[in-house]
């Protein structure tokens, strides 16, 4: 299923260019300031409809071609404007709605706005060209309102918001330095600082907005990753092994011989180690499998293999590289050994969740018989649980008679 941020992404060259920041981003970061496009489409609305019954006061006022001209291409855009904005709508609500003919869809939108604030511009002009002190009034409640709101509505672009400023405020301005009016000539040298203003705020919003976004995506990774290693932490690997699919596979590590490094040569180096040990494991599983640490020495890895016998050539190469030694910063070479336990989901209909316990189980077995090697886990059959379960029924008695004699003896000791 597509992503929101697929789905927000332009094609064409220009488009992308117009709403990408200057600043060097990564790639969720720019699809977060892009999305500030898609934000509160009722401004779009309400300014559409503004704009119509402006139109319909001047066409009322003073009725000439010009006018008419005017009327019909901003009918177009807005119309235009709507049906995409329509259908992006619905395709964000239920991206299974998406057809190929929609892959367009954002840059559609992109062009539309640029349209719809060159047209305003060119009708602003038409305005303050006139000479008529009433349209004048109109085209500059049109124009300057219109830019007022779009550089506090959308600070993710600001390339896209300069550019659609411009192509209002600067026909706006060219129209009253046109007319046949003096008094509108001030407006000349105004509507260059109200749009040097209106840039500047758009370009501080885009600051602030920019550094919420970085933050906000530094506290989810802190949240999801190891800060030591860097690799993505249990709660993560939970969540990707709660999506795992049939052939998914869950390799559970523990490092042989950390605690004594730890604790003869100290935290820092014991860090360290675990970092370089982070490195090994990453180096050595293929792409695009999960690498975690669990916490402690102890990592996971979920694999997605159609052929289990690929496993064992993995879990082969990760303990030969993790056992190889290790030059720490401060010096020291260490030797570290590896352990794993292996479980796979074998049944489409098994919970993946299993498969960490399962495999932690399995690493046991491996510590058992020797460390430095890899075990698979073995679902315990019909003959095991019953064996178990009289085990169990076995050990009842005996643990209440000795429940009962300690009982008795303590009593005992009581009385004396």
């Amino acid at each position: 299923m597509p992503s929101e941020q697929v789905l927000l992404k332009p094609r064409l060259a220009p488009m992308i260019w117009l709403t990408e920041t200057s600043a060097p981003v990564c790639v969720e970061i720019s699809d977060g300031l892009r999305r500030t496009l898609f934000r509160r489409m009722s401004s779009l609305i309400s300014g559409s409809l503004v704009g119509l019954i402006i139109i319909a006061i001047l066409l009322y006022r003073n009725p000439i071609p010009a006018f008419f001209a005017w009327a019909a291409v901003d009918t177009i855009l807005v119309l235009f404007r709507f049906a995409v904005i329509g259908r992006l709508m619905r395709i964000l609500r239920d991206p299974s709605l998406r057809r190929p003919r929609d892959t367009l869809v954002v840059d559609a939108f992109i062009a539309g706005s640029v349209l719809w604030c060159a047209q305003i511009g060119v009708g602003a002009f038409l305005c303050m060209s006139l000479g008529d002190p009433v349209l004048a009034v109109f085209g500059t409640m049109l124009s300057t309102g219109i830019v007022g709101a779009m550089c506090a509505r959308n600070p993710g672009s600001p390339r896209m918001v300069k550019l659609q400023m411009v192509l209002i405020i600067v026909p706006y301005a060219a129209g009253a330095a046109m007319g046949p009016e003096p008094w509108l000539w001030p407006i000349v040298l105004i509507a260059p600082l109200y749009l040097w203003g209106t840039i500047s705020i758009n370009r501080e919003l885009h600051i602030d907005y920019l550094k919420m976004l970085m933050a906000q995506q530094e506290s989810s990774h802190l949240a999801l990753h190891c800060s030591l290693t860097g690799l993505p932490n249990r709660s993560s690997f939970k969540a990707r092994l709660k999506a795992a699919e049939r052939n998914a596979s869950v390799l559970f590590l523990d490092l042989d011989g950390f605690k004594a490094v730890n604790d003869q040569h100290g935290h820092p180096a014991g860090d360290a180690l675990l970092t370089a040990v982070g490195e090994r494991i990453r180096g050595c599983v293929p792409d695009p499998a999960d690498v975690a640490r669990l916490g402690g020495d102890e990592f996971a890895i979920l694999v997605h293999a159609d052929d289990e016998r690929t496993i064992p050539a993995i879990a082969t190469r990760l303990i030969a590289e993790v056992a190889r030694p290790y030059a720490l910063p401060t010096g020291l070479v260490v030797r570290v050994g590896l352990s794993i336990g292996i479980a796979t989901r074998r049944d489409a209909d098994n919970d993946p969740m299993l498969l960490l316990p399962e495999a932690d189980q399995a690493l046991y077995e491996a510590k058992r018989a020797g460390k430095g090697t890899y075990r698979w886990f073995q679902p315990a059959n019909d003959a095991d649980l019953s064996s178990q379960v009289r085990e169990l029924r076995d050990m009842l008695p005996k643990a209440q008679t000795v429940r009962e004699h300690g009982f008795e003896a303590g009593l005992s000791v009581t009385r004396a």
